[in-house]
Parts: structure tokens; sequence; C-alpha cells
């Protein structure tokens, strides 16, 4: 019998001066490919927040880097 692993995924709750954010990293080791998705954003009151597609890019941009920062 063959056991394998063939991927990995986490999810990190972050929270900003302005939204909490629920952003997934998801490894997928047979083809090596990584990504990261936010799940939801959320304001403060907890409701959901529509961002446009630039804007959500640049925040999963700079939270996924201050995330390899803190590993």
């Amino acid at each position: 019998m063959k056991i394998e692993k063939s991927s990995y995924t986490e999810i990190y709750n972050v929270e900003t001066e302005k939204y909490n954010i629920s952003i997934q990293y998801h490894e997928y080791f047979n083809i090596l490919y990584a990504e990261w998705e936010i799940l939801s954003i959320q304001d403060k009151e907890g409701l959901e927040v529509k961002l446009t597609k630039e804007e959500e890019n640049e925040l999963k941009d700079c939270i996924v880097e201050k995330i390899m920062e803190s590993e």
C-alpha cells in the first residue's frame, strides 16, 4: 500500500484596522503549485465587504507579505 500526502491547506484569520479577513493558503505537492485565496472580508461590525478585484489583490499581497515575514 502506498500512501502519499497530495496537498496542504492553512487558513489564517487576519485583523486589520478596517477589516477582519479570512485567507487560505493551499499547496498541491503533486503538481508543485501553491495559491493564496481570500475567503471572506468583513468590516468591524461583521458585515461582508465587497472590494474590486484590484483592491482585493492589493490586500491579499500585503497580507501574504506579512504572513511570510512572520514565519
